[in-house]
């Protein structure tokens, strides 16, 4: 949720970097299981590379984008207008 007097680029930035860092925790915490569990074959890997896949995709968006590569649904908040029914909005015939 943005709050209020952000800018809507401090808000992107923002965003960027909580979602580095949670993926540092949990990339640091899976090869700390993957090292401690002592098996040959790492799973780690997999999700570093789907996830860092993912997070590249929301640095593209934030740095050459603006927020726009996915639309702005990804980012609607809903409100009060978009809870009412159809058969209350004014368009509905």
């Amino acid at each position: 949720m943005r709050t209020p007097g952000r800018s809507a680029d401090t808000h992107r930035w923002t965003h960027l970097f909580q979602h580095l860092r949670i993926f540092i925790y949990v990339m640091v915490l899976l090869v700390a299981i993957d090292v401690i569990g002592g098996t040959d074959d790492f799973f780690v890997h997999w999700v570093a590379g789907i996830w860092g896949a993912i997070l590249a995709m929301h640095f593209l968006e934030t740095v050459f984008f603006g927020g726009g590569l996915f639309g702005k649904a990804g980012h609607h908040q809903f409100g009060p207008a978009d809870a009412q029914s159809e058969s209350t909005r004014p368009d509905a015939g």
